[in-house]
């Protein structure tokens, strides 16, 4: 029986590998646990990594609405309760970064260390090129069902259709894009947060922060990702050469690198 937890509207799917220090991973919307399949080998070596499926994706229950910033921190808040740990580094890519970046500000002391990849950071402008995506995807999938408008949308998207990986992390990628339930993508609540002076917030945390994109991903996660180490003191900036938005699968050696020389560094 696979674990899950069952919280106030959703049941969330969680795995766990290895032992040692926490540490959590969220996976980018539309996407899966199965995206950190690069990454969790080598990081369960040292540590007990966490990879939950966020509500509305992979194997989690999918409610009509509460996608917002706040309530995906407050799942992985009960999910942590949960579990019974202590302090956690949290590893975050794109809407998963954004979860990473509004659970520091809420729950600072159970924060080791925050690590975002190809972030936009929560209640910034969204990318226009993305949201008209989106907008795309809500209309296909309305007139000619899910699995159509995920091929057809989702996968020719330049954040997926232009990536470089194996044919393996290219199955998980789909198997994981085809699980997606499009929900998140109904509610307007996800981008309707707008609350004052997040980056003066950021600026008096003392958490470390890694910050990395991927050389070729979308010029607005990159700006905004550099607007994030300028307001952030104790901030590492990392760019991975040849890769877009999903670096962790086209450069997973390289991500796995600076991820795991952070870590060392700030324990």
């Amino acid at each position: 029986m696979s674990p899950t937890i069952q919280l106030d509207d959703v049941e969330l799917y969680y795995r766990e590998v290895g032992t040692g220090t926490p540490l959590l991973l969220l996976h980018g919307l539309t996407l899966s646990g199965l995206m950190w399949t690069p990454q969790i080998r080598e990081l369960s070596k040292k540590y007990r990594v966490v990879i939950p499926d966020l509500r509305g994706h992979g194997k989690s229950s999918v409610p009509d609405r509460g996608y917002s910033f706040h309530n995906y921190a407050i799942d992985i808040k009960q999910l942590f309760d949960h579990l019974d740990l202590q302090k956690v580094h949290i590893i975050g890519l794109s809407l998963g970064g954004a979860i990473a970046i509004e659970f520091s500000v809420a729950f600072t002391e159970s924060v080791i260390s925050t690590i975002v990849i190809s972030t936009m950071p929560p209640h910034f402008e969204p990318n226009d090129i993305w949201v008209q995506t989106l907008t795309n995807f809500r209309k296909i999938r309305d007139e000619f069902g899910l699995n159509y408008a995920v091929e057809n949308i989702l996968l020719k998207e330049p954040i997926f259709g232009k990536i470089n990986i194996g044919i393996n992390d290219w199955m998980n990628l789909k198997n994981a894009i085809h699980k997606f339930s499009g929900n998140p993508m109904n509610d307007e609540s996800l981008n309707q947060e707008k609350p004052e002076q997040l980056l003066d917030s950021l600026s008096m945390l003392d958490i470390p922060f890694l910050i990395m994109t991927g050389e070729n991903d979308y010029q607005t996660f990159i700006d905004a990702s550099d607007t994030l180490a300028e307001a952030i003191l104790n901030s590492k900036r990392v760019i991975i050469n040849n890769s877009g938005h999903l670096c962790t699968m086209e450069k997973p050696e390289q991500v796995n690198l600076e991820i795991l020389s952070f870590l060392e560094k700030v324990e």
